[in-house]
């Protein structure tokens, strides 16, 4: 059964190429986040994937994806999240998913797996810019990393 799986996804990815490009942010900025969740306005700073820290503390990311209307239309996507932290996703301002629970305190995150996906429904896509917002903390690991984050990708 997982091999018929497996040679099945095979198949759907090298069947369609052009759709199976990721598409990757144009903008990326990184936030502060006040104890109270709070993000001053004049506190984020625009970054690329591998300047992301959520280690010892919780911050906003904003990273903005150009959509064109074939790629909604045609399959399903998701946003792919990889790398240290705990994070609650939206899409255009609601919320599409969580890996763990990001906090301002150690006490109160609970740690999300390394990698995540989030499904991006149709009906919250439209052609153009789309904003997805990720809130993210780090504060249960053991040691600090160099690059805790390494794909934000759809």
């Amino acid at each position: 059964m997982f091999r018929c799986l497996v040679a099945l996804i095979l198949l759907a990815w090298f069947a369609c190429p052009a759709w199976a490009e990721p598409i990757t942010p144009t903008r990326l900025e990184q936030c502060p986040v006040t104890p109270t969740g709070a993000v001053p306005p004049s506190g984020c700073r625009a970054t690329d994937v591998g300047g992301v820290d959520p280690q010892g503390r919780l911050i906003e990311l904003r990273a903005w994806f150009d959509m064109p209307a074939e790629r909604i239309a045609r399959e399903p996507l998701a946003l792919y999240l990889s790398g240290k932290g705990a994070s609650i996703v939206r899409l255009n301002g609601v919320v599409i998913g969580r890996n763990g629970v990001p906090a301002a305190s150690a006490e109160q995150e609970r740690a999300g797996r390394m990698d995540a996906q989030f499904y991006l429904p149709p009906r919250l896509l439209h052609e153009g810019a789309n904003r997805i917002t990720i809130r993210m903390s780090a504060r249960q690991g053991l040691f600090r990393l160099g690059q805790p984050a390494h794909a934000i990708l759809i």
